[in-house]
């Protein structure tokens, strides 16, 4: 017998969709147009879920308070005017895992 639930929420990133390796692409972007040396991947997706700002700061400890709100500027900058391909890195899936967790709940 299924629940009665009128109201579920999740966290796109990560729980419906992987975005991930657009996030990952969307700081190199950011960090090659701002002239920073580029880090690892797995160093920038250490820095998901933080603040934009913050995120850069971490990877790049030596960089101003101003260059990181330029890096935080660029970055969702770009994330917006890319918003269709950073959008498709889980919307093939978002109904699959919609349909699957209606199943389940």
């Amino acid at each position: 017998m299924k629940a009665n639930i009128k109201l579920t929420i999740f966290d796109f990133d990560g729980t419906i969709a992987d975005t991930k390796k657009t996030i990952v692409e969307a700081k190199r972007k950011t960090s090659f147009l701002l002239g920073l040396e580029p880090v690892s991947d797995e160093e920038y997706a250490s820095t998901i879920g933080m603040s934009s700002d913050a995120g850069f700061k971490k990877n790049y400890p030596h960089i101003s308070d101003e260059l990181a709100e330029k890096c935080k500027y660029e970055y969702v900058t770009y994330g917006n005017s890319d918003r269709d391909k950073l959008r498709a890195a889980g919307a093939d899936y978002v109904i699959d895992n919609i349909g699957e967790l209606t199943n389940i709940i």
